[in-house]
């Protein structure tokens, strides 16, 4: 967060760190699963090198929905939860 984005933001010690912040660019933007977690693996080491705050608490992100809902595949980063929505299927109501 900064004054010029109007402080938004989940940056909140307001850490700076190019490679971070390019790891985190490309992880929203890669479908292959080794090839994110490798990259936000990275970033998680980078954090605790440089470690611009202590984490006191984890803010969770629940993701809920109708148990008809099947492909719903969260991905714990910023990406949208709708990022596969063309996979996503509703079974047939039960009779």
């Amino acid at each position: 967060p900064s004054e010029a984005n109007g402080y938004k933001g989940q940056n909140l010690p307001g850490w700076q760190n190019q490679e971070v912040t390019s790891l985190l660019q490309k992880a929203d933007a890669t479908l292959e699963l080794p090839a994110r977690q490798a990259m936000l693996a990275r970033v998680q080491q980078l954090y605790r090198q440089e470690l611009p705050a202590i984490p006191m608490y984890f803010r969770p992100v629940v993701v809920v929905h109708h148990p008809r809902v099947h492909g719903i595949a969260p991905t714990g980063t910023l990406t949208p939860l709708a990022w596969n929505a063309q996979l996503w299927s509703i079974a047939p109501q039960a009779r």
